[in-house]
């Protein structure tokens, strides 16, 4: 006779159907699934925040765009009837050779020396570590022998944006210019010549700040000033450290935190955490050669979505205007955008949009002018006196 207890023993020794859990290689095959999918996630997250990243730098120079031009027509300074400073040192000639761009090519600022005075034959000048922009003056001497008198000076923080020390927004874009005459009388033997009437060309380089500066993590010192620009250090106080201590102000960092907006190293190469000098455009010739000179075959130098750099594929020119999305505008304030380089030559750029039709010679739109540093954005707008 089976009593109860019995039955109920009997039922617990029964295994159930099916299998009451999962091996050890089952296990390991799920953790390797799961693994995978985690590392998939994290490759994706970087992706996602870099375009965010992107969209906001785009929004900030499109913002930026209209705010450079306004700042330039409204400047009186810079646009004071005369040859003697601002646009209209640019559009002087008066000296032998022709003056400042006497053949109509880009002029970019150059850096300053250790007094303010420049170190070169260009009328615009840039502070290598405050990055103030100057239009520098002219006196009877000459046009560079006079560096702080009338000159026209457009500090860094006022070519920020959003602007400096704004609560909850740091600066992410920064403009820098380069410029040229724009060329149209002509001499008996037909040739173009520079008058002071002459329009100028301006090229606006739009940059993000650098993105890998470190900003110090502590309490701004002066608690007087905590309502003003916050209570924490932050990004316009690394970035304008140079700027505030020349305006005879105090900067509440330690010798070695300063950093430019925009950097670059003694050989021009771009830092992109704010160490080295400030970054300016840099001109760049090309071959001397003819659009589309072999015929409609693709995939030449000579095609017209193609610039042939007169530099060695190795040279800092070709890797500097060869880096995917750099913005490059030729001698007719033309702007082109790099969607790669030739295979096998860095020296060949793969452009878009392609050179005009009315191009026929290479020397035509050379030299061209661009940032080391890849721009967000490129205006090109003139200036009629």
């Amino acid at each position: 006779m089976t009593t109860p207890t019995t039955s109920i023993k009997a039922a617990s020794r029964r295994r159930a159907p099916g299998r009451a859990g999962f091996s050890l290689v089952e296990v390991l095959i799920a953790v390797f699934v799961l693994s995978l999918g985690i590392l998939g996630l994290a490759s994706i997250f970087p992706v996602v925040l870099r375009e965010q990243r992107l969209a906001v730098e785009a929004t900030e120079g499109q913002i930026a765009v209209g705010s450079v031009q306004s700042l330039l027509a409204s400047n009186l300074d810079l646009n004071e009837p005369g040859q003697d400073k601002g646009w209209g040192i640019l559009q002087d000639d008066a000296s032998p050779s022709g003056g400042w761009s006497g053949d109509g090519t880009w002029q970019v600022p150059g850096y300053l020396g250790g007094s303010g005075e420049p170190t070169f034959a260009s009328r615009m000048g840039v502070n290598a570590f405050s990055g103030e922009l100057v239009f520098l003056s002219k006196n009877s001497s000459g046009p560079n022998n006079d560096p702080r008198g009338d000159d026209v000076a457009i500090p860094l923080s006022a070519r920020l944006s959003p602007g400096a020390f704004l609560r909850g927004a740091d600066p992410r874009v920064d403009w820098v210019l380069a410029a040229r005459r724009v060329l149209t009388q002509r001499d008996a033997s037909s040739r173009l010549v520079p008058t002071d009437r002459d329009d100028l060309e301006i090229a606006i380089f739009l940059r993000p700040v650098d993105r890998a500066i470190q900003v110090p993590r502590r309490e701004r010192r002066d608690q007087a000033a905590w309502g003003a620009l916050g209570r924490m250090l932050n990004l316009s106080d690394v970035i304008l450290a140079a700027e505030i201590v020349a305006q005879g102000g105090k900067s509440e960092l330690r010798a070695q935190e300063p950093r430019v907006a925009v950097g670059v190293s003694q050989q021009g190469v771009p830092t992109g955490d704010g160490r080295g000098v400030y970054a300016i455009p840099f001109v760049a010739v090309l071959e001397d050669y003819q659009f589309d000179a072999g015929g409609l075959t693709i995939g030449t130098a000579d095609d017209r979505n193609r610039l042939d750099l007169d530099y060695q594929a190795s040279s800092l020119e070709a890797r500097l205007l060869g880096q995917i999305g750099q913005k490059i505008v030729d001698g007719r304030g033309n702007i082109y955008t790099v969607v790669g380089v030739e295979r096998g030559d860095r020296s060949v750029l793969i452009i878009d949009p392609p050179v005009p039709l009315d191009v026929v010679n290479s020397l035509d739109i050379s030299p061209l002018v661009a940032s080391p540093v890849v721009p967000i954005d490129v205006q090109v707008f003139r200036v009629a006196r």
